[in-house]
């Protein structure tokens, strides 16, 4: 693969591409050491080491220092991400299959270290502070984002009520109630939202085949939970596998894909 016989336009896109690559270099060396001063820091001040009685005092500059370079890495990851998106979608890269693959794996990569960066926020809040509020409402969000969004919120909403339920029957209301709710999301996304996502071109099919993935793993944890009775052994765990697989997949959806489809709808 020739990458400097490009048109000016891809060749802009390609030196935009670089530029960020090095900007996220810099910032994975520097939150690397910034991580290994913090824990040399915690080590230091461990009641192994210190012979006061005092607590042990954590450097809140380095700490800060260490949240707000992970917070530019993933400002940075994320232009990555729609650099990457438009020069797979610029002219003349769907007929270069070794270009459409380069590209294809480093838009991956981002994806899946954006991810990663982001499901330490899930990690700290649990299923069901994703469910509640995985990211704040934009007053652009297009129509489909707004009603995806609001089945979110209907389902956090009955999953809430199973949990604080007073007694067996009425449990079992709001299962069947969060069942049909959640089976009838999973269709719509399916026939509304997905076949938005080809405005994304390559990374709108990438979106897609993922989130048909996760949606198969969700379809087999409800069908599992439908079934089985509020009291017994088995209800609570299978809920809370089939919210935490559902969390993961709305985290995703809220955090990146979501918006990504509004900016491309809010640019034509």
């Amino acid at each position: 693969m020739n990458l400097s016989e490009k048109s000016p336009g891809r060749t802009q896109i390609l030196q935009k591409y670089l530029l960020l690559h090095s900007q996220h270099e810099a910032l994975q060396r520097q939150q690397h050491r910034r991580g290994s001063i913090s824990n040399a820091q915690l080590v230091g001040n461990s009641t192994i080491f210190r012979t006061s009685s005092q607590p042990a005092a954590i450097d809140d500059n380095a700490l800060g220092e260490v949240e707000d370079n992970e917070n530019k890495l993933i400002s940075v990851i994320e232009q990555i991400r729609c650099t990457l998106t438009d020069l797979l979608n610029s002219k003349g890269v769907k007929d270069d299959s070794r270009y459409r693959l380069w590209v294809q794996t480093r838009l991956m990569n981002a994806e899946k270290e954006l991810k990663g960066l982001r499901s330490r926020d899930y990690e700290t809040n649990g299923s069901i502070g994703i469910l509640e509020n995985p990211c704040p409402t934009s007053n652009k969000m297009s129509t489909v984002a707004v009603a995806i969004s609001k089945d979110h919120r209907e389902l956090a909403d009955y999953y809430k009520k199973i949990l604080n339920a007073a007694d067996s029957e009425t449990a079992t209301c709001w299962q069947n109630q969060f069942t049909w709710a959640l089976a009838r999301h999973l269709v719509a996304e399916e026939f509304v939202l997905y076949p938005a996502f080809e405005i994304l071109g390559e990374r709108g099919r990438i979106i897609v085949n993922r989130g048909q993935f996760e949606h198969q793993s969700v379809k087999e944890k409800l069908k599992d939970f439908q079934s089985l009775e509020p009291g017994t052994a088995e209800f609570m765990p299978a809920l809370q596998s089939l919210v935490d697989a559902l969390a993961s997949c709305i985290n995703e959806e809220e955090m990146a894909d979501l918006p990504a489809l509004d900016r491309a709808l809010n640019s034509e």
